[in-house]
């Protein structure tokens, strides 16, 4: 699978793949685990990145599956709600360019 259009657009880092990862499944539930081997981050890097999250509210824990916390994005945090609003819109414009040229490459001339 390649890379998103978020990631593509904002930069392979591994603060924007673990933003995606949630903006891609928002509503979803993540543990830590999920997170790291979903964004391809590294357990110590998205640590220390992510009690910056979880301070500016952008992810929350939501409960508790034996010792594993579950978090989700928070889809009521101001910030959260503009990058989701860009992150839609960056999908639909590639959607309308992909559509335009499959429209484009099937198109038949008539003479």
């Amino acid at each position: 699978m390649g890379e998103s259009v978020f990631v593509d657009h904002m930069g392979n880092t591994p603060q924007i793949r673990v933003l995606d990862t949630f903006l891609l499944g928002r509503g979803l539930e993540y543990t830590l685990s999920d997170i790291s081997r979903i964004a391809k981050v590294t357990r110590p890097t998205l640590y220390k990145m992510f009690s910056v999250l979880i301070s500016r509210k952008m992810i929350t824990p939501t409960r508790k599956l034996g010792r594993m916390q579950l978090y989700v994005l928070n889809q009521k945090n101001p910030y959260v709600q503009k990058i989701l609003t860009f992150y839609l819109g960056l999908a639909k414009a590639n959607s309308d360019e992909y559509f335009r040229k499959r429209k484009k490459a099937l198109t038949v001339k008539v003479t």
